[in-house]
């Protein structure tokens, strides 16, 4: 991690990222570093920050003994983001976006998916917004 790194809207739900990934933030970077670099080789990630608290959907099912317990079956989490790009030439560029991972039959055989949305925001891709329908896998 980079000292300008800022992942700390994330305190509040790290027990939450934690059925994405068992070392989440370090995912999340490495996930932005392999995006940069597929997009333009060479480039690297200088620094990322989350701006905005994560939103987060879940789903889950009640367990066949009737108990009352729910079992995680689907979850996800969107957040803005910004970040800083070397490109391979030298020259800084600062992208923003939203971040989506989402994860479902996570009580069966997990699957998992990402996008990274420039110029994105939460209001079209968190919770009351697309988030909703990539957890439920429609698109």
């Amino acid at each position: 991690m980079h000292p300008e790194d800022d992942l700390t809207p994330f305190d509040d739900t790290m027990h939450m990222l934690e059925w994405l990934h068992p070392e989440p933030l370090a995912e999340i970077k490495g996930d932005f570093e392999k995006w940069v670099s597929e997009q333009s080789p060479g480039s690297e990630v200088v620094w990322l920050k989350v701006v905005q608290p994560p939103q987060w959907l879940t789903g889950g099912r009640k367990t066949e003994d009737g108990d009352g317990q729910v079992i995680l079956v689907r979850t996800g989490v969107a957040f803005a983001f910004r970040t800083r790009v070397r490109g391979a030439s030298g020259a800084m560029h600062n992208l923003s976006g939203v971040f989506t991972w989402v994860a479902w039959d996570m009580d069966t055989k997990p699957q998992q998916r990402l996008w990274i949305d420039l110029d994105g925001t939460l209001d079209e891709l968190g919770g009351a917004g697309k988030l909703a329908i990539r957890i439920y896998g429609r698109e």
